[in-house]
């Protein structure tokens, strides 16, 4: 996995959606537990227009609506079930490792809006 994340490091920071970058990936081994962490950043202003084209509100109304605790509850469900679609499809071969505990943090640019960690794959217990 290091030479992995070495590999990718040179490349960012990589856009991976409208309003979305993935800014670093962490690897940490300690105790026979390697702990990966994918860093993204979501720019607020994009991904409210974002929401908008598919929700059918406003861009304001949907800037309003990510930082209202409904909204957060929201946008954390939404990223769990990314993680726990990547768990199924491509993180199916890591799960299948012992000591491994995979993150992905979601930072938005906006502090208001807060950071989300998910835990896509954890095999340490």
């Amino acid at each position: 996995m290091r030479e992995e994340a070495n590999d990718i490091q040179p490349q960012l920071p990589i856009d991976v959606d409208y309003s979305t970058v993935l800014l670093g990936i962490t690897v940490i081994y300690s105790s026979s537990i390697c702990q990966i962490t994918y860093k993204y950043i979501i720019d607020s202003q994009k991904y409210a227009h974002f929401l908008s084209s598919e929700n059918g509100l406003t861009e304001r109304e949907n800037a309003l609506f990510i930082l209202s605790t409904e909204g957060k509850v929201a946008i954390e469900k939404q990223f769990q079930d990314m993680g726990k679609i990547a768990k199924e499809s491509e993180l199916g071969e890591l799960a299948k490792h012992p000591g491994i505990k995979l993150i992905y943090r979601h930072e938005f640019d906006d502090p208001a809006v807060g950071i989300f960690e998910t835990t896509a794959v954890d095999t340490t217990k």
